[in-house]
């Protein structure tokens, strides 16, 4: 997976690694996620815009793109939009 594959100063970024939970609720419930690349960087998902529905992709690869900012001191991104990488099919033997 790319680092970041595009970040402009001012303008989207385009991020791609693995949706992983960072919050549950009292019932076990992933409420905040994060997207993580091969470099083991975090960034979390701001749940405004498309950042919701990424709580049902946990542990799918993603390419995302939106607005990464500094918050409290870890990076976020406001997702616009962003779409799922399937592993290709291996080769039948």
């Amino acid at each position: 997976m790319e680092k970041v594959i595009s970040k402009a100063s001012h303008g989207p970024s385009i991020l791609r690694g693995l949706i992983v939970p960072v919050d549950w609720d009292e019932n076990g419930r992933v409420t905040a996620v994060a997207i993580s690349d091969f470099y083991e960087e975090e960034y979390l998902i701001d749940r405004k815009d498309k950042g919701e529905e990424l709580k049902d992709l946990v542990r799918q690869e993603v390419r995302l793109k939106g607005v990464v900012r500094q918050s409290k001191g870890r990076k976020m991104i406001t997702v616009w939009d962003y779409s799922l990488i399937r592993p290709e099919a291996a080769p039948s033997a």
